[in-house]
C-alpha cells in the first residue's frame, strides 16, 4: 500500500485496483448458465450491493458504481464495459484516529486518486528518456493548472 499526501496534509491509503474483463462463455460452460448469459465476469468481484470507486480505462475517469444482481447475472448498475477497474472504499477510521484529525470526505479521497493518476500520466511523458533532472510538465485539473518537476533526489 502507497501513500500520496495532499497539501491539506490529508493522508490517503491508495489500495489495490482489481482489473475484472468479460469473456464470451465457452460452449462447455453453457450448461452452467442461462440461456440469455452470452458472457461473465473474470477476476476478483465486489459483493452484491457494494458501491466501489470504478475506473474506466476508456474514459479515463474514475466514479463510484454499485455491484448489483440483475436476476440472470451481475455487474455494475451503472458501467457498460469490457475491462473495467474497481476499488472498495477505505475502512472507516479507528475511534482514535477520529478524536486527533478531521476525516477526509469521499471527495477528497477520489480528487486524491484523480491527481495521482494525473501526475503519473504526466511524469511517464516527462521521462521519455534518461535525461531526468529539470524535467517538467503541465497538467489541468477542473480548471486548475498544476506543475510536475522530475528530479531525482538522493
Amino acid at each position: 500500500m502507497a501513500t500520496a499526501k495532499r497539501t491539506s496534509d490529508i493522508t490517503v491509503a491508495l489500495y489495490e485496483w482489481n482489473k475484472l474483463t468479460t469473456r464470451n462463455i465457452a460452449e462447455d460452460e453453457k450448461e452452467y448458465f442461462h440461456d440469455g448469459i452470452e458472457f461473465i465476469w473474470e477476476g476478483k468481484t465486489p459483493e452484491i450491493d457494494e458501491e466501489v470507486l470504478v475506473y474506466n480505462p476508456s474514459t479515463q475517469k474514475i466514479y463510484t458504481d454499485i455491484w448489483v444482481d440483475y436476476g440472470e447475472g451481475i455487474g455494475f448498475e451503472d458501467t457498460d464495459e469490457d475491462t473495467v477497474f474497481w476499488m472498495s472504499y477505505p475502512k472507516p477510521p479507528s475511534g482514535e484516529m477520529m478524536k486527533k484529525r478531521k476525516m477526509p470526505k469521499i471527495d477528497d479521497f477520489v480528487f486524491a486518486l484523480q491527481v495521482g493518476k494525473l501526475v503519473v500520466d504526466t511524469a511517464k511523458a516527462i521521462i521519455a528518456d534518461d535525461n531526468l533532472l529539470g524535467s517538467n510538465g503541465k497538467f489541468v485539473l477542473d480548471g486548475h493548472t498544476f506543475n510536475i518537476t522530475v528530479s531525482e533526489v538522493e
